[in-house]
């Protein structure tokens, strides 16, 4: 039998999307196809991608809070061969004062919200929040089962 080629670069899908409900449910699609180009159960991209909406949602929320006109954010999904990386780039005030840090999921702390932050993407392993120049970035990475296992 032949090796498995493993991808040197992931598969990548942009999108720039307005505040605009038919838009958010496409961020699902895209994660979930991702999910499934990554090899991650029909469970793990339904979660994925219903986390992914909802943070969308929260995050325009979050937008239209600071009165900013006309909102947008910025959109990429990454496949890898056992993970995808979602990231959410947005122009505004982070959703924690002084943001930047991770944290990975763990089921027993419930879904509490950290200091006013968003709420915890629990269709994803590790949920990091960034700020650079009145930018924010949200990335989120999901693993196979594999992987989390392995991680543990």
């Amino acid at each position: 039998m032949p090796p498995i080629q493993m991808r040197a670069n992931p598969e990548r899908i942009e999108c720039a999307l307005q505040d605009d409900a038919r838009l958010i449910v496409a961020v699902g699609v895209a994660v979930s196809h991702s999910a499934s180009r990554a090899g991650l159960s029909e469970q793990e991209q339904e979660e994925s991608a219903a986390a992914a909406v909802d943070a969308c949602r929260e995050i325009f929320a979050l937008i239209h809070g600071q009165e900013r006109s006309n909102p947008s954010l910025q959109m990429v999904v990454e496949s890898f061969p056992d993970h995808i990386v979602l990231m959410i780039d947005y122009s505004g005030e982070p959703p924690i004062p002084a943001c930047s840090g991770s944290r990975r999921d763990d089921s027993s702390a419930g879904p509490a919200r950290t200091r006013g932050a968003l709420p915890k993407a629990a269709g994803f392993d590790c949920v990091r929040y960034d700020t650079s120049d009145g930018r924010c970035r949200i990335t989120m990475t999901k693993y196979g089962k594999l992987k989390s296992k392995l991680m543990d």
